[in-house]
């Protein structure tokens, strides 16, 4: 018995050890600012990039955010960096900063978005029912749309495809969701402006 209390306390030893040195490893959310990324780096979700939703501004482009590919000057509107996932530009090209998420209350009546990217409902979109019409116009090769999500599901609600200027679709917003707005384009094709007006509809 006297033999196994000096193995505890060495193992206890090295439990605390292995916790400090996982905790001094893993960035919080306060201590992150901001960081630009250039293709070839890779980011750690926790280790380099706590989990979280980020503005993305592409300061050299063209290049791929995720799926999406975004020109120089363009800002992805709270992508969601998730935990064990990494953060990489697509094909290696480009440069981007990453920063903390900048939420705008969008709970007037009528508004516009112009940003691709996942708009909470509740945070950043206030709930309710909506028209939403394409003000921008399609160019070739490109495509927007929209996609609702239930934030703790992995699957598509509702999903709406804008085929030229004047498009409209109706849809019901709530608590807890998603509304992600993209452009399907290829890296090097000239890309579309997103302009979509949002008109809450009375109750």
């Amino acid at each position: 018995m006297k033999k196994m209390i000096p193995v505890v306390i060495i193992g206890i030893c090295v439990f605390i050890l292995c916790s400090d040195y996982l905790k001094s490893s893993l960035i919080k959310s306060a201590d992150f600012k901001e960081m630009e990324v250039s293709g070839g780096e890779i980011l750690q979700c926790s280790q380099d990039i706590p989990e979280g939703f980020y503005t993305i501004e592409v300061l050299e482009g063209p290049t791929e955010v995720g799926v999406d590919a975004l020109d120089q000057g363009e800002i992805y509107h709270n992508y969601h960096v998730m935990k064990g996932s990494e953060f990489f530009l697509g094909g290696g090209k480009g440069k981007v900063k990453i920063m903390p998420e900048s939420t705008k209350y969008l709970d007037g009546k009528n508004f516009e978005i112009c940003q691709m990217g996942d708009y909470r409902v509740g945070r950043d979109i206030a709930e309710g029912t909506y028209q939403i019409v394409l003000h921008s116009k399609l160019i070739p090769r490109n495509s927007i749309g929209i996609f609702l999500w239930n934030e703790d599901e992995g699957r598509c609600k509702e999903q709406y495809e804008f085929k030229k200027i004047g498009d409209k679709t109706k849809i019901t917003l709530k608590n807890c969701q998603i509304l992600e707005i993209y452009r399907t384009v290829e890296l090097e094709d000239k890309k579309c402006e997103i302009e979509l007006g949002f008109r809450r509809l009375e109750q």
